[in-house]
């Protein structure tokens, strides 16, 4: 039986190397941007099982990440609100540039 294990893929084939950093610099433009909001973000119930007693596990871009202790749903609370995250995404300067050069230099 034939090893359809195929070495010669690479991430730098969906991103390529020299994109990466012009992308990491847009991305973290967008979590500032984002991060302006914080005051409008909102808690929620575990997105998975509705239960509210969560527990703190880490802070990523001065964002807070939970676990809910009954079903193990890890997810972001306090979080944006369907409007934030509507703005986020229309004014990303991150997801232009992966359409604009890294979708067509992996394409």
């Amino acid at each position: 039986m034939n090893n359809p294990r195929d070495d010669s893929f690479s991430v730098n084939d969906i991103s390529p190397e020299h994109l990466n950093a012009g992308q990491a610099k847009l991305f973290m433009a967008d979590i500032r941007r984002l991060l302006r909001y914080k005051n409008k973000f909102v808690y929620v119930p575990c997105p998975a099982c509705g239960a509210d007693n969560a527990k703190k596990i880490f802070k990523k871009y001065r964002l807070d990440y939970v676990i809910c202790p009954d079903c193990e749903t890890m997810y972001m609370n306090p979080r944006p609100t369907p409007e934030l995250l509507e703005m986020y995404y229309k004014k990303s300067k991150n997801y232009w540039y992966w359409n604009k050069y890294i979708f067509p230099a992996s394409a």
